[in-house]
């Protein structure tokens, strides 16, 4: 439903769509995507505004503007682009997966918890309250020089290592030995919401390292939207 003219109405979406450029939209920024009726026209409205529960109706509105419907929520990247983990839908909303693994083997020497590797972060948007679950695994293997044990943790926004994680794995590793696979799970909702970053993080102790296998490690993420 959209308010036109001091009253609610109910609008057919044409078959084709509504679209929405991003021009004009600065890069790495969340916006609200509003709906509302631009001289018979149902438009599109990118807006950094926040959202209200319209008091009449019930219907999400724009932040003191009730002729704006909440429709939507985009995080651009780097490039001002739209990239579907960062696109999320606020009717109709569906489960949502988004994952990346680790690239290339990368040595990990310091104690816990570091990023392994940017390769192992998903970037995605979340509505508020909204739960999302995060699962994470590594694979590693010591060097000859000594055992180690090696950590799996998962990462979100600038916290290394989430508060009420489930199931943190350590495994200790022999001297040139292999471990497959250590995991980590994460099942909360994020503070805020809009735009967050979810990473795999690791660390030995024992003062030795250990190599991550590339393609056994890396994170997984569910999310709504």
């Amino acid at each position: 439903m959209i308010k036109t003219s001091g009253v609610w109405q109910s609008r057919t979406i044409p078959s084709a769509g509504i679209t929405i450029s991003n021009g004009g939209l600065t890069t790495s920024t969340t916006y609200r995507i509003y709906l509302f009726d631009n001289a018979g026209t149902l438009t599109l409205e990118a807006s950094t505004t926040g959202h209200a529960v319209d008091t009449d109706t019930g219907v999400e509105i724009k932040s003191g503007d009730a002729t704006r419907t909440l429709v939507g929520l985009i995080e651009t990247n780097a490039s001002s682009q739209f990239v579907l983990p960062q696109v999320i839908s606020w009717y109709n909303k569906r489960q949502r997966i988004a994952s990346a693994s680790l690239v290339s083997n990368t040595l990990i020497s310091a104690t816990p918890f570091v990023t392994v590797s940017t390769t192992t972060s998903v970037r995605f948007c979340n509505w508020a309250d909204h739960i999302v679950d995060v699962e994470a695994k590594i694979s590693a293997f010591a060097g000859a020089s000594g055992a180690a044990g090696i950590y799996c943790g998962i990462g979100l926004d600038t916290t290394l290592q989430v508060a009420s994680l489930a199931g943190l794995s350590y495994h200790n590793v022999p001297a040139g030995g292999y471990y497959e696979h250590a995991t980590a799970r994460y099942r909360s909702a994020p503070a805020t919401e809009g735009g967050h970053a979810t990473y795999l993080t690791s660390g030995v102790v024992g003062g030795a390292s250990m190599t991550a296998n590339a393609g056994y490690a890396g994170v997984v993420v569910s999310f709504e939207g």
